[in-house]
């Protein structure tokens, strides 16, 4: 079977199809935005409150549930709750002597314990066993205020940090869908991964509500094929639209499909388990990016291959991050659940940092904005991870072997402080590893920078003995070039450019040739980058490095060739006195004997 080899171009009448389909989407998603944020922020700030104060968390719809639309005990918060025999993911049948429909959302819930008269509430549920219970649940006073266990915070606090991080991955996920459409609606790829934007939205949490207003509850799920596809797709033809081998385009026909079967083949037969579909899906994902890589690797120095470092950078960033935060929780370092505050917030932090670090590596890629701010970006992560890594790995290894030390030898008495010598040794690490990380991310994310930083001065320093100015000069541009990725440069002495490299045109960066004196002669002009952007603060460091040496080489060049300038006149004036002596001589007869 022949396989396209590239998305078809977004031009006439199918174009425009495409962009009105694309423009249906966003005002579906802003409808379902609209209306489940305000049903979100009505569950988050009136139920939860209202259910707290009987010590009650619930939610609406439950895979384990009989009915996955009915509302489920979430969690029971007061020690009355739990004591009247509530268990998690129990069915609430009726609130004070009303009964709860099938197919209400927990605001039924909330409005009806919000509407109890006394200190008593009498909530009727139904266990996954089918047992049916009656329970009469005492109001509990400062609930909104109080911890409620295992997340280390108070009622309005849990709100406001759920309500805040689902809304802030869907406003950069809207923001993205938007700006990639009025900035390159024309672009197939552009426009595929707004769309995986766009159904990321509606398969949200904020969406759920939206969908079960309309009785349309598996829209999400669908939805979520949409997505799987259309990010596939997206990455399988990043960043110019072609596909570059059969087995990419493959991926890109066969990956979105698939998952959408084995998704049907679950819901309908029970076939595959939602764990199973998430590590195929995990696993097609994991092979777009392998074959981006393989792409990035087979390009020429350019455009191409910065726009593919920031998608990656994106996407692995989000997958580092998550494998970071497990690394922690499994050491019992932080993010461990059910552990207080640190476990709770910093498992919704790394959701959404996670996530975010996605659509923004993709921004920045498709719309050319500082590409070549990467090799940075990318070298400063990669230390972070490393270094997180390490230590992780530093402390449990330390923590385990004091523990296993203690038992042997202390009848356990150094079990208690495993955990502070552990983490000591660790702080004391910290400072080297750091260092030693660093050094090696830069040495492999930014060669070109450290190879004009730390090789220029000492290439100067030798070049300045026996160079000439203009070969010194190209010398220096080539190499400043190459480090900053500089579209153009001069190098000037005395208002005279003495070399230029990649033609003339704007140089906005002027880096002054100083005397020891502090007296300027000189400069070396840069000017952008190909992505028309200025450098970032390495860059601007590395050049202030590099900047004092290549002036005093310049200087003493220009007072070598200026010495050998004066010597050779000097030479040249005296040879010609002794010819005209010589002439003189010539003309005088010799004396007769």
């Amino acid at each position: 079977m022949k396989l396209p080899g590239a998305l078809p171009p977004l031009a006439g009448r199918a174009g425009a199809a495409v962009r009105a389909l694309y423009l249906a989407l966003l005002a579906l998603t802003l409808a379902a935005l609209a209306t489940g944020g305000f049903m979100s922020a009505r569950d988050y700030f009136v139920t939860t409150p209202n259910n707290l104060s009987f010590g009650l968390v619930t939610g609406t719809g439950s895979t384990t549930a009989p009915n996955p639309r009915q509302v489920r005990i979430y969690m029971a918060t007061s020690d009355a709750a739990r004591r009247s025999g509530i268990l998690k993911d129990d069915i609430v049948l009726a609130v004070n002597g009303t009964r709860v429909p099938a197919d209400a959302g927990e605001h039924v819930i909330g409005r009806l314990t919000g509407a109890t008269r006394g200190d008593v509430a009498t909530v009727v549920t139904r266990s996954l066993d089918g047992t049916v219970r009656t329970h009469r649940l005492p109001r509990q006073a400062g609930a909104w205020s109080a911890e409620i266990p295992g997340t280390g915070l108070n009622g309005w606090q849990r709100s406001a940090l759920l309500f805040g991080s689902d809304h802030l991955k869907l406003a950069l996920s809207m923001a993205a869908a938007i700006l990639l459409y009025l900035r390159r609606r024309r672009d197939p790829v552009a426009l595929l991964f707004g769309t995986a934007f766009l159904t990321f939205c509606l398969m949200s949490g904020s969406a759920f509500w939206f969908w079960h207003a309309i009785g349309l509850d598996n829209a999400r799920h669908v939805v979520s094929i949409l997505f799987y596809s259309t990010l596939l797709t997206a990455l399988s033809a990043f960043p110019d639209g072609r596909f570059t081998s059969r087995w990419t385009s493959a991926l890109a026909l066969v990956g979105g499909p698939s998952v959408f079967l084995l998704w049907f083949a679950g819901w309908q037969w029970r076939l595959v388990t939602g764990t199973q579909l998430a590590i195929y899906s995990t696993i097609i994902l994991l092979a777009s990016v392998v074959a981006l890589v393989l792409r990035y690797r087979r390009l020429p120095v350019g455009p191409e291959r910065q726009q593919i470092k920031w998608a990656v950078f994106g996407i692995a960033g989000a997958i580092l991050i998550m494998t970071s935060a497990w690394l922690l929780s499994v050491a019992g370092v932080f993010f461990v659940p059910g552990q207080g505050a640190a476990g709770f917030v910093g498992s919704i932090l790394v959701s959404t940092i996670s996530w975010s670090l996605i659509p923004l590596g993709l921004l920045v890629s498709l719309l050319r904005y500082r590409l070549y701010d990467a090799d940075a970006a990318i070298s400063r992560s990669a230390a972070y991870t490393f270094l997180t890594i390490l230590l992780v790995a530093g402390f449990a290894v330390a923590k385990k072997g004091l523990e296993i030390a203690g038992e042997q030898y202390f009848d356990g008495a150094a079990g208690a402080i495993s955990g502070g010598l552990a983490a000591a040794a660790a702080a004391i690490l910290i400072a080297p590893m750091h260092r030693k990380v660093a050094d090696w991310t830069e040495q492999r994310f930014q060669k070109a920078l450290i190879r004009m930083r730390d090789g220029l001065p000492e290439l100067v320093g030798d070049l300045r003995e026996t160079a000439r100015l203009g070969e010194l000069a190209d010398t220096v541009l080539e190499r400043i070039g190459d480090g900053v990725r500089a579209t153009r440069a001069a190098l000037v002495v005395d208002g005279q450019a003495v070399a230029r490299r990649g033609g003339m045109g704007e140089t906005p960066i002027s880096l002054p040739l100083q005397r020891e004196d502090g007296s300027q002669f000189g400069a070396i002009l840069l000017g952008p980058r190909p992505d028309g952007s200025l450098y970032g603060k390495l860059e601007r460091q590395a050049l202030d490095e590099v900047t004092r040496p290549v002036a005093r080489a310049v200087r003493i060049v220009r007072e070598r060739e200026t010495a050998a300038e004066a010597h050779a006149a000097e030479m040249a004036a005296l040879k010609a006195r002794l010819a005209a002596l010589e002439d003189r001589l010539g003309e005088v007869p010799l004396a007769a004997e």
